[in-house]
């Protein structure tokens, strides 16, 4: 990996709520124009490590240097122009309800920027065609499917070509069709754009389809990482499980138990 192509890095990261930690010692390196994928189970930490990446939750320790600027060195306001380079999916698409699907895409645009009304309807309807929705610019999002309005979001991410873009469980709620037209759409985008894609899923068949590299972690820890091919490989017993959706140990169903819910149920008197 040339130093050079290194547009995010996350160094000895650690992560939490109050006083409950939920992911430590997290290290890697995200380049231009490829494709990283976080994966793990349910609750592992995948979205909490994301709010840290946008700013939403500060580190508990550690470092995040985006843009070769390292983030807990940075004033506010550079910290926040640095931050615009970031187009975010989340996963329920957190559109607008007030705004219908065109006025939600060209949002970051009208934000940001000042253009000719031609040159705006022109960039959103492109976008809104890349994810097949050209024909429901004029919808309210009240109308629209929980699928349509995933589609929705990752046109209004793209918006401002980001230089990094996240995506947090960007196949969830897709019929099949759409699953695989979204992440032809991702891969593309990066090539296209030399962006840095970081896609949380817990989808193991589609992300592997796409992903340059993947992390995986559970129960506080990064447990493996590599290449799709070098996953499969594996001989870890956490990464087999977790790749074939193996019910069986070592990775933990069961939330674990904390110092809070031992508090709590003291309070319930068991």
């Amino acid at each position: 990996m040339n130093k050079d192509d290194t547009i995010l890095s996350i160094d000895n990261l650690a992560i939490g709520y109050d006083e409950r930690t939920i992911l430590k010692n997290i290290s890697m390196k995200i380049s231009k124009g490829k494709i990283v994928a976080i994966m793990g189970g349910s609750g592992a930490g995948k979205t909490t490590l994301l709010k840290t990446i946008i700013g939403q939750l500060p580190a508990k320790q550690g470092s995040i240097t985006m843009l070769n600027k390292k983030m807990d060195s940075t004033s506010q306001k550079e910290n926040k122009l640095i931050r615009k380079n970031l187009g975010v999916l989340f996963q329920h698409g957190a559109l607008f309800s007030d705004l219908n699907v065109f006025e939600n895409v060209a949002f970051p645009v009208v934000e940001h920027n000042t253009l000719p009304k031609n040159k705006l309807v022109d960039i959103v309807l492109e976008k809104l065609n890349s994810v097949g929705l050209r024909a429901a610019a004029h919808l309210p999002i009240s109308k629209i499917s929980g699928g349509m309005s995933k589609r929705v979001a990752l046109a209004r991410a793209m918006m401002l070509n980001p230089k990094i873009m996240l995506y947090d469980e960007p196949f969830s709620g897709l019929d099949p069709i759409s699953t695989d037209i979204i992440a032809k759409l991702i891969k593309t985008f990066s090539i296209q754009t030399k962006c840095a894609s970081i896609i949380i899923t817990h989808d193991v068949k589609k992300t592997f389809e796409i992903a340059d590299m993947v992390y995986i972690i559970d129960q506080e820890n990064l447990i493996s990482s590599g290449t799709p091919s070098d996953l499969t490989k594996s001989d870890n017993l956490y990464v087999k499980q977790f790749i074939q959706g193996n019910s069986k140990n070592p990775l933990a169903f069961h939330y674990p138990e904390t110092i809070e819910f031992k508090e709590w149920l003291k309070k319930q008197g068991n």
